[in-house]
């Protein structure tokens, strides 16, 4: 559902407002496009925060169009002298009726007398003007998933921070599944780079699930992905993997948003000025297979993948403070980080 096949910009003329009645697309492809979308699945979106994405509770549906009469056909929306008053991001969508084999390719183009428009002061035709006909990118039918990765939205930037720093998050990146299966990860392999030695700065690492997508690592709200075991470097520069006991699952046509989390060793920690940063460096370093079909997923996406760097800095802290205890909960064993604002001996009592 809401196969992006076209995007395009619209901007009114600077003398006057214009209201636009219709649009119509062209189809083509190897694709029967007669059969390939669902009744009333062709959709006309504004993109109201103009990301390029459809976004079910930010966008609205301007029109939609019950489909293409015949192969390589067209169809006509209506939108009712749609009013625009500034330019506007539009989005044509389709939801695929799920008829057509592996390798059918679709598209869909417009023509400059394929968008009729009036002005609203003078209540004469507008002619568009800019680069024709608009053509949109060329969609392939697939029978495998594939799996689409990339830096999320509040991924980190580079910044500076305590050398006992807890629950410092590294990297969050998008994980999103396309739409023909639910997409299974089975393992998931995070690099380290920088001048800090992980293999002794960072004590331990950990992947959570970001639930509200907002960078930030929250014990409360985010999930504990079910890896197995606690994951540490064993090298500078080198690798963690997590292997997930129970695959986790991202549905068809959803995305989720991960975070990779250090904790800082607390012995000694990392020398100030010591950097650091995380990254996915290429599509192995996620394993996933399809839930129907038990086949390997492709994983698509502009690697590296990476958050920014983190800074080392000496600065202290002017009060106790005890953080959570990761994992939580634990067999046999879990790290209870606590920093001081002076040396002294401690008592740790755990109930």
């Amino acid at each position: 559902r809401n196969v992006v096949v076209l995007r395009l910009r619209v901007t009114p003329s600077v003398t006057e407002q214009i209201g636009v009645s219709s649009l119509t697309v062209q189809a083509f492809g190897t694709a029967d496009d007669s059969a390939l979308v669902a009744p009333y699945g062709i959709k006309l979106h504004h993109d109201i925060n103009d990301d390029g994405l459809i976004d079910a509770d930010v966008d609205t549906i301007l029109a939609r169009a019950s489909g293409f009469p015949n192969d390589n056909g067209s169809t006509t929306l209506l939108l009712g002298g749609k009013v625009v008053t500034a330019a506007e991001s539009w989005i044509l969508s389709y939801d695929l009726a799920g008829t057509q084999p592996h390798g059918a390719t679709f598209a869909v183009t417009i023509a400059s007398d394929g968008i009729l428009a009036v002005g609203l002061n003078s209540g004469f035709p507008m002619s568009p003007t800019g680069v024709f006909p608009i053509v949109g990118p060329t969609g392939t039918i697939s029978q495998l998933a594939t799996l689409r990765l990339d830096a999320g939205s509040s991924n980190p930037q580079d910044s500076r921070e305590h050398r006992h720093a807890q629950n410092l998050v590294m990297l969050q990146f998008r994980l999103a599944a396309s739409n023909v299966e639910t997409v299974l990860v089975t393992r998931v392999t995070v690099a380290g780079d920088g001048t800090g030695d992980e293999a002794v700065d960072v004590a331990c690492v950990h992947l959570r699930r970001d639930n509200n997508g907002d960078g930030v690592y929250e014990p409360s709200v985010d999930d504990t992905l079910r890896y197995v075991g606690s994951r540490s470097f064993v090298q500078d520069d080198g690798t963690v993997s997590f292997d997930f006991a129970v695959p986790e699952t991202i549905a068809a046509g959803t995305s989720q948003y991960w975070l990779v989390v250090y904790h800082l060793a607390l012995s000694v920690g990392p020398l100030p000025g010591s950097t650091f940063r995380a990254m996915l460096r290429s599509a192995d370093y996620v394993a996933a297979t399809g839930k129907a079909s038990r086949a390997p997923v492709t994983v698509e996406a502009v690697f590296p993948i990476q958050g920014g760097w983190k800074t080392i800095t000496q600065a202290g802290v002017d009060r106790f403070e005890l953080g959570q205890n990761l994992p939580n909960p634990f067999n046999p064993t879990t790290v209870i980080p606590f920093t001081l604002d002076r040396s002294s001996a401690v008592d740790l009592t755990v109930y």
